[in-house]
């Protein structure tokens, strides 16, 4: 950066070397009607308050800038906290899928176990219905 900035120190000492130079072989006097001076003075005006607005707009800008650099830096950090939410949240996500599938195999079993359960109850009630009707047929047997 100090090379560039020496350059340009070397070329606009230059121009100020060459410049008068130059004028000098050229003729020395120049005449202006005041309307060119004027007009001049304007044109001068006008470029002024070109570059003061430019230099404002240019300050807004790097105001605005920093402010958006702040937002985009805190949407940023929403942004990371919100993949790292996400990221918790699907792992948790995962933990519950394998416990579900736990759960539904217990499930399952615990199902076919009532139903076994249910048909041993269901044999042994056919089986004390059939021993009762034994016992109450065998007096009436006896009788005939």
């Amino acid at each position: 950066m100090t090379i560039k900035k020496g350059s340009i120190v070397l070329l606009a000492a230059s121009f100020l070397f060459f410049v008068p130079c130059i004028s000098q072989a050229a003729t020395s006097n120049m005449i202006l009607s005041k309307t060119q001076y004027a007009a001049l003075l304007q044109i001068i005006d006008k470029q002024n308050k070109t570059l003061t607005q430019l230099d404002l707009n240019l300050e807004a800008l790097q105001n605005t800038s920093t402010t958006q650099k702040k937002e985009l830096i805190a949407a940023n950090n929403d942004l990371e906290k919100s993949k790292m939410e996400l990221k918790i949240t699907k792992e948790k996500l995962n933990k519950a899928k394998i416990s579900l599938k736990k759960a539904d195999e217990t499930l399952r079993k615990n199902e076919e176990f009532l139903k076994k359960l249910s048909a041993e109850i269901k044999a042994e009630q056919h089986k004390r219905k059939v021993a009762k009707r034994q016992r109450n047929m065998s007096p009436y047997w006896r009788l005939c």
